[in-house]
């Protein structure tokens, strides 16, 4: 699920309202514009693919990979993103059909895949948290 809100967000998945979400960017340069990203760090970011960091300032970031994604998130600079079923439960697509203002669909079907990786990046050190 993605969305401009993150508290409209985390309102539909049934967490708190103030809870941090994960933000998308469409490219290494506009995160760089969000966050100071570790000298050692950069390489390891630019890289990564369905992977998450969350920075010093406690943000979440994901750079998108796959193109079509890429040029879909490109309209909105950095849009709040999470997974599409209620906060604990599993993957169930009439719930999210049931939840959400606008579907786009392509060719890739919508099913439950395995969790992305999840580190968090400090001054001189990078922890795997998932």
């Amino acid at each position: 699920m993605l969305a401009l809100d993150f508290e409209k967000l985390n309102q539909i998945k049934g967490r708190n309202i103030s809870q941090k979400t994960l933000s998308e960017v469409a490219s290494f340069r506009v995160l760089r514009e969000c966050v100071r990203i570790p000298s050692y760090a950069k390489n390891t970011v630019r890289r990564a693919k369905n992977t998450t960091f969350i920075y010093g300032n406690n943000q979440a970031f994901r750079v998108v990979k796959d193109k079509m994604h890429v040029k879909f998130v490109q309209k909105f600079y950095k849009i709040f993103s999470s997974s599409a079923n209620a906060t604990g439960e599993h993957f169930c697509m009439d719930w999210a059909l049931k939840n959400s203002d606008v579907w786009i669909c392509d060719s890739r079907k919508f099913e439950e895949k395995k969790a992305s990786r999840i580190y968090k990046i400090f001054r001189k050190k990078m922890k795997k948290v998932r």
